[in-house]
């Protein structure tokens, strides 16, 4: 490209209130900055004149039949017109798939990363339940010797009967003063 294809031109246009407000709505919803959206849009409408433009100039003069003599100038230059503006349309479509699937690559990532934390929250609060009851089972065994009293009879998995803080009366020995 050069030099003066880079050269950048600045345009203004008044159009309505209620067109600036659908204008704005649009870029925010696309997440586009307001030279990139407007340019975008810009390039999308001149791509559907010259489309628009390319098909009635089509239909006005039509393209001479295979069988006839080969097309003029001016009906090849009719036709790469109608082309490139279908391309600035296409153009324009792929760019707003490509930004809906970054958009969506965004989210999926965010989803997986959480649903990876979650994952490995779940898998640590497993591993504490049962060292927890590994620590009860300790416990429960260390207060039947203590009191000489048989061993329960419902599994560690089974909280025992009474109150919380009952039962962690029971399974914490009282710390005896020391004597000085």
């Amino acid at each position: 490209m050069s030099e003066q294809e880079h050269e950048l031109e600045k345009l203004e246009v008044w159009v309505t209130r209620e067109m600036a407000e659908d204008l704005r709505a649009l870029l925010q919803e696309e997440g586009w900055t307001q030279d990139e959206g407007l340019r975008l849009i810009l390039g999308a409408g001149m791509g559907a004149v010259r489309a628009a433009q390319a098909e009635a100039d089509l239909e006005n003069e039509a393209l001479p039949e295979a069988n006839d003599a080969p097309p003029t100038f001016e009906a090849m230059r009719r036709r790469l017109i109608h082309v490139e503006a279908s391309l600035a349309v296409l153009r324009f479509r792929l760019f707003e798939t490509q930004e809906a699937n970054r958009a969506w690559n965004l989210s999926t990532g965010a989803i997986q990363a959480e649903n990876v934390g979650l994952n490995a929250l779940v898998k640590r609060q497993k591993e504490d339940i049962e060292a927890l009851k590994a620590r009860l089972a300790e416990l429960e065994a260390a207060l039947c010797q203590a009191t000489s009293a048989p061993a329960p009879l419902a599994p560690a998995s089974e909280p025992p009967s009474g109150s919380g803080w009952e039962r962690l009366r029971r399974l914490w020995p009282r710390r005896r003063k020391a004597t000085s």
